[in-house]
């Protein structure tokens, strides 16, 4: 068990240090792809890389992160010029 303890503390800590940033699943929101309780390790990525059907973090506020799915991408016109 303190084996088990030490592995995740060093899968934690070791995410951080390369650049990763952890994240857990709180609802079955992700299911069946993401269960609730789940792990996931983010890393940041250029916006305009971003996919339908990725799973990325954002902020709801100031103090809150959400995870979900990508469903859809609306252009910025501003930055298309139309």
């Amino acid at each position: 068990m303190v084996a088990l303890v030490v592995l995740l503390a060093i899968l934690l800590v070791g995410a951080r240090v390369v650049g990763l940033q952890v994240f857990r699943v709180l609802s079955g929101s992700m299911e069946p792809i993401y269960h609730t309780g789940s792990v996931l390790y983010v890393k940041k990525v250029d916006p305009f890389t971003i996919k339908e059907g990725q799973a990325i973090p954002f902020l709801l506020d100031a103090d809150t992160v959400a995870t979900h799915r990508v469903v859809g991408i609306v252009p910025d016109r501003s930055r298309t010029g139309g």
